[in-house]
């Protein structure tokens, strides 16, 4: 058999090589098809993702929106539909209550007392308090919250005050801790008289006499605190206060005795035997505490 010459092995190894870099760059040229076909559909799952992204924010955007406007119908022909019927929220014998308004005022009711309002009270903040509270007024420019009080009305700025208009007073008294109120009387015969912290108006609700003066205006608070303050008040008052107070009849015997004043602080512990002896020390009068009554002698 003939040997293959030099020249023919050179030959078919210069064969080899190439065949092997056509084999190689066919690799590489299917390599680089293989990846931009990567390319493509990864670009192409990207981009349909992105889409339904794009698609669902908008369709949760229009369900935000279809909602709220949803709700806002509601409320407003839910608010049309609202009766005129009067709340009344009552603070029972020896109970202060705390309430707030629909507008967020705030409200403390002393014991004996009691407040109505409106169900539309969104705009028509007009409250008619009977005893005592506390308010603080969530201002509101556009509707003007009033308090009345029999002859009295309390228009409000926005602020801190103090209504004390027991049925069995002989006084209506307003005190401003913060802010501004106007004071008229129902009628609107009267000038307002306006109030600055620090001051209070009584109103005299047998003569129709109003006196405007400073005061200590945490004597005239300190029931928020369980405390007890009277400053001149006679004992038809004192037995009527005495008696929301302590969940108990106080009975004044006497005509004579219901003139008479007196002025005093208590602390909240103090008992009720414990406040009438101190009242009585002056030997104006006496009293007889019988099961859930106590009657007040003359001396």
């Amino acid at each position: 058999m003939e040997k293959p010459s030099k020249n023919s092995e050179i030959k078919q190894g210069k064969n080899d090589i190439v065949e092997r870099i056509n084999v190689f760059s066919s690799v590489d040229s299917l390599a680089e098809n293989l990846k931009e076909d990567i390319r493509e559909r990864t670009f192409h799952k990207i981009n349909r993702a992105r889409r339904h992204s794009f698609i669902f924010k908008i369709t949760a955007a229009a369900a935000v929106v279809a909602i709220l406007i949803s709700l806002s119908t509601y409320f407003y022909i839910d608010n049309r539909m609202i009766p005129d019927m009067l709340v009344q929220v009552n603070a029972m014998d020896g109970e202060i209550k705390e309430l707030f308004l629909p507008d967020s005022s705030k409200v403390v009711l002393n014991s004996g007392s009691s407040i109505e309002y409106n169900t539309n009270f969104h705009k028509n903040r007009n409250v008619k308090l009977s005893g005592e509270a506390y308010f603080e007024v969530t201002h509101d420019k556009k509707y003007p919250f009033i308090v009345n009080c029999g002859t009295l009305d309390v228009q409000v700025y926005g602020t801190k005050f103090n209504v004390q208009s027991y049925k069995e007073s002989l006084n209506t008294a307003v005190t401003l801790v913060e802010g501004k109120v106007g004071i008229n009387d129902s009628e609107r015969k009267l000038e307002q008289i306006v109030l600055k912290p620090g001051e209070q108006v009584l109103y005299n609700k047998k003569n129709n006499n109003f006196l405007k003066r400073e005061i200590d205006t945490s004597l005239y608070t300190s029931w928020l605190d369980g405390e007890l303050y009277f400053e001149k008040n006679n004992f038809t008052e004192i037995a009527a206060i005495l008696s929301y107070r302590f969940n108990k009849k106080l009975i004044v015997t006497s005509d004579n005795l219901k003139q008479l004043t007196f002025t005093g602080q208590f602390k909240a512990t103090d008992s009720l035997d414990e406040i009438l002896h101190i009242i009585s020390w002056d030997n104006r009068i006496k009293y007889d505490m019988r099961n859930d009554s106590v009657f007040i002698y003359e001396k």
